[in-house]
């Protein structure tokens, strides 16, 4: 919470709200709410979401430039605080761990950006994607009752359905998860060569069959 005295000059009686301050001054305190939230992921394997990913590391990034945390291991592992002046430690990388979790703490409310810089062993790299925090206060713009999250970038991160977490899911490695991960043409690339390469090889597989058939004449 932050507090601010202001003071004025005043002529007559003390103003409402306000405390005489004596010499024709009075003043009167004010308060409010300053907040910083957090951001919880879930790391999932994108065609089992029971199994969790451990391993995934991230960095995290506001206005284009990524941020510095500092792992709080009091919070439970998988824990990270943005760091400030006079820190060690600090790191812009952050890490799933056990139960795919990952939670970033003391950021604004507007929106970060994900950059998984290493996938778990046996998955490819989710696209880059946005994490809009946003409050939602109360009648007299005081309080905070709830937070919200609005994902971006790809439908591999989403909010989950009770909104408490944002659910981010890696595909295997296979080549029907290529499109997941912008290398559909990459696949388009396989399908036509097998495709030419099978045009190629029919005339010499015909060949080879005409010559067996005057063989056996």
């Amino acid at each position: 919470m932050n507090e601010a005295k202001l003071t004025r000059s005043r002529v007559g009686a003390v103003s409402e709200g306000w405390t005489d301050a004596g010499a024709g001054v009075e003043s009167k305190t004010v308060s409010a709410n300053v907040y910083s939230f957090r951001v919880e992921l879930s790391k999932r394997d994108k065609d089992d979401l029971s199994t969790a990913l451990v391993g995934a590391r991230f960095k995290v990034l506001r206005d284009g430039r990524p941020l510095d945390f500092v792992e709080v291991p009091a919070a439970g592992s998988g824990v990270y605080r943005l760091a400030v002046a006079g820190d060690t430690g600090v790191t812009q990388s952050v890490e799933s761990v056990a139960g795919g979790k990952l939670t970033v703490q003391g950021v604004e409310a507007r929106e970060l950006v994900f950059e998984e810089t290493t996938a778990p062993s046996g998955y490819f790299a989710v696209s880059d994607f946005g994490v809009d925090v946003r409050p939602i206060w109360d009648a007299d713009a005081t309080l905070v009752t709830e937070l919200a999250y609005v994902t971006s970038g790809t439908n591999l991160a989403y909010v989950s359905e009770d909104g408490r977490q944002v659910m981010v899911l890696d595909p295997a490695w296979s080549l029907a998860n290529l499109p997941y991960t912008g290398g559909i043409g990459i696949l388009v690339l396989l399908i036509v060569g097998g495709l030419i390469l099978a045009f190629a090889i029919r005339p010499y597989i015909l060949s080879k069959r005409a010559e067996s058939d005057a063989n056996l004449v």
